[in-house]
């Protein structure tokens, strides 16, 4: 699936969703199935531009939370 952002269009891959769910339990204290839950209720209602947009924000999101194992997702 393809996505278009402010540089142009980019491949935009399906979630990984065990590795976004256990990245979003660490950093927020949220349990997996509150993570899951979520993650599939914003795919469900935004497609797979989600995707896209969480992976690119996943970064970040490391950089403020000094907790976050970053060493598992590089």
């Amino acid at each position: 699936m393809r996505a278009e952002d402010g540089a142009g269009i980019v491949e935009v891959a399906r979630l990984d969703w065990a590795e976004l769910d256990a990245f979003l339990a660490t950093a927020t204290g949220a349990s997996f199935y509150q993570c899951s839950t979520w993650l599939r209720s914003l795919e469900t209602v935004y497609g797979y531009r989600v995707g896209w947009l969480l992976r690119r924000a996943q970064g970040e999101i490391e950089g403020l939370l000094p907790f976050a194992d970053s060493t598992r997702y590089g």
